[in-house]
């Protein structure tokens, strides 16, 4: 049976009182996603409704990886990545 633990031994399941607030900009429109403390920014975008693995990641000027953990009331923009050839 899978340990209901993450890795860093918090649990995965937080009570509401330990839910934050992070908003998501992506292609212009906001949106305010609720995350627990040991959540990823990965995890917020996924939350939003976008594949983290087609973005880039902005926290104001500088983008931050995936792994990066979020606080409340943080504001992240999802940059689309463009590939070809």
């Amino acid at each position: 049976m899978p340990s209901p633990e993450t890795s860093r031994g918090l649990p995965k399941h937080l009570p509401p009182a330990f839910s934050m607030d992070v908003t998501i900009v992506y292609a212009g429109k906001a949106k305010k996603v609720a995350v627990s403390l040991v959540e990823t920014v990965a995890d917020a975008v996924q939350k939003a409704g976008i594949n983290p693995q087609m973005v880039l990641i902005r926290r104001g000027r500088q983008i931050v990886p995936d792994t990066t953990k979020v606080a409340d009331g943080d504001r992240f923009e999802a940059i689309r990545v463009v590939s070809g050839g």
